[in-house]
């Protein structure tokens, strides 16, 4: 799982129905990317999570719902 954005401190992290994810961070792109590599095998097909984004300093990105096709 991928979360694409602006402003990502290297401690930021990918909440998932607020439980923190291992997180990646892709600094040297353009825009930062976040990775979760095992938290797509975690979601099943149809099923709908609420998706954030934690920096470090504890600020929250707006709730996203997302359905895994």
């Amino acid at each position: 799982l991928l979360i694409r954005g602006t402003n990502f401190d290297a401690g930021s992290v990918i909440l998932m129905n607020d439980m923190k994810q291992k997180t990646r961070s892709d600094v040297e792109s353009p825009t930062t990317i976040l990775i979760a590599t095992k938290l797509g095998k975690r979601i099943d097909p149809g099923q709908i999570v609420k998706l954030q984004v934690r920096d470090s300093d504890g600020a929250l990105s707006p709730e996203i719902e997302f359905l895994r096709p």
